[in-house]
């Protein structure tokens, strides 16, 4: 969120904020490995429901074909996704999810965020 002192302007896109950056506008926030994992919505109780149920299945399916009972494909294919997802799971399992807390973005003056509001009214769309 861009800010001129303490009054919030509008949600910055990316582009926005690479070119205040560039042109000297603002300073990039520095935000810190903890403030993003504070912020994270997904915890550690919705991977591990989600691992006990890949478990789960897993179990049924190696017991069913220990018996020789019938497999059917959709749990053949439901395995194969498992497993490949089981690699995806590993990355990703401490990727931060949902962060909606915005980050504050000061303008270093306010005459420079004049220009720039005349410049993006002709050729840059912040609001979309």
């Amino acid at each position: 969120m861009l800010y001129n002192d303490k009054q919030p302007l509008y949600t910055l896109q990316y582009s926005t904020l690479e070119w205040l950056h560039r042109t000297g506008q603002i300073d990039l926030p520095v935000v810190s490995k903890d403030e993003i994992m504070e912020h994270s919505k997904d915890g550690f109780v919705s991977k591990a429901m989600a691992l006990c149920q890949v478990i789960c299945f897993f179990q049924d399916y190696v017991q069913r074909w220990k018996r020789e009972r019938a497999v059917i494909d959709l749990e053949v294919v439901t395995m194969i996704y498992i497993i490949i997802n089981a690699f995806t799971f590993i990355l990703y399992w401490h990727k931060p999810f949902y962060i909606i807390t915005p980050t504050r973005v000061q303008l270093k003056q306010n005459r420079i965020h004049k220009q720039h509001s005349n410049l993006n009214k002709s050729s840059i769309d912040l609001h979309s």
